[in-house]
């Protein structure tokens, strides 16, 4: 276990949900910026944090962010993460209003890409063949 988990584990032992959930993300941040070598796994982690507090248009900026610079442009858990981001976001509001096809191709995106950095992939293909399946996105390739 590396101090920077140590350190999050020490932060859950404090006070009220509210406080430690913000404390989590800060000292996250801190860390992205301290140890350069574990910073795909930190924020790994502030990802997983943000989506379980239902922060998920945060997360995926924190992504966007990130993902086209070295070295997480080749991380395909990350790649994955954002594809799955985006195909949560694409979903529609009410049940008679459209998926947000922007999004869906933003997810197309990233799950290619995830599948480029590594073919064998489950994750990635099965993902990538799912929102493939959908016309709307098939009409963007063809369009494209």
């Amino acid at each position: 276990m590396t101090m920077w988990t140590t350190g999050l584990l020490l932060i859950d032992t404090g006070s009220g949900e509210e406080h430690r959930t913000s404390d989590r993300l800060e000292y996250l941040r801190a860390m992205m910026l301290r140890h350069q070598e574990e910073r795909e796994k930190i924020l790994t982690e502030l990802v997983v944090q943000l989506i379980q507090l239902g922060r998920h248009r945060e997360a995926l900026d924190e992504l966007e962010l990130y993902l086209p610079s070295f070295p997480y442009q080749d991380n395909p858990v990350l790649h994955i993460y954002a594809g799955l981001i985006c195909l949560y976001l694409a979903q529609p509001l009410t049940p008679d209003s459209p998926f947000n096809v922007i999004l869906l191709r933003d997810a197309q995106s990233h799950f290619e890409h995830a599948q480029g950095v590594d073919p064998d992939n489950k994750v990635a293909s099965g993902f990538l063949e799912k929102v493939t399946e959908y016309p709307i996105v098939f009409s963007i390739q063809s369009n494209s």
